[in-house]
């Protein structure tokens, strides 16, 4: 059987915030999915399968990780509370980023509106660590081989750039309303 060198772990829409995704079910038969919970069992699951594997080389993070829009700066609070606190205890890795759409509210708009990496907050952070974990985001599109010896890249592209004509509006809207109206505002 073939060898296997290193495991990784791909995840995406994993952000999750107490005030954007507070609902309450309207009747005993719907079932609520999204709970506060969540981002820690996944957190909880990822760390026990790095365990048992022992090869965990880096988490490939496909965006919409700082709900409900994105970090304020390189030292929002949110790096620790919604991101380093949460994963705390996993192997010593690179988590290989990209933005999602969620990602680039907030002041980060002209990351993507603008096409200014330098002005990116979640760039800005590339190779900050917090415990184990490090963040790999050295622009918003990349390559990185991650495993020394072994024929492997991370191609990340940034993607919502590709679709700025209808993500920059949606933003632009945002920045004129105060978050818990402005989902009333752009289903206007």
């Amino acid at each position: 059987p073939d060898k296997v060198v290193a495991s990784f772990f791909a995840v995406g829409d994993w952000g999750y915030d107490a005030e954007l995704h507070a609902f309450h079910c309207t009747s005993a038969r719907q079932r609520c999915v999204l709970r506060p919970g969540c981002q820690l069992a996944l957190a909880a699951a990822m760390r026990a399968e790095a365990r048992r594997r022992g090869n965990l080389a880096f988490v490939l993070n496909v965006g919409d990780s700082f709900y409900p829009g994105g970090v304020h700066g390189p030292t929002d609070p949110q790096w620790s509370e919604k991101w380093g606190d949460i994963y705390q205890g996993m192997p010593p890795v690179p988590w290989y980023s990209v933005y999602g759409n969620h990602d680039l509210e907030a002041a980060d708009w002209r990351c993507s509106c603008l096409n200014e990496p330098a002005l990116c907050h979640q760039v800005k952070r590339h190779g900050a660590r917090h415990g184990n974990a490090s963040w790999y985001m050295p622009s918003v599109s990349y390559y990185a081989k991650p495993i020394a010896g072994v024929p492997l890249e991370v191609v990340a592209l940034d993607l919502n750039a590709a679709d700025a004509s209808k993500i920059c509006p949606w933003v632009a809207q945002a920045q004129r309303c105060p978050a818990h109206q402005c989902g009333r505002v752009l289903a206007s």
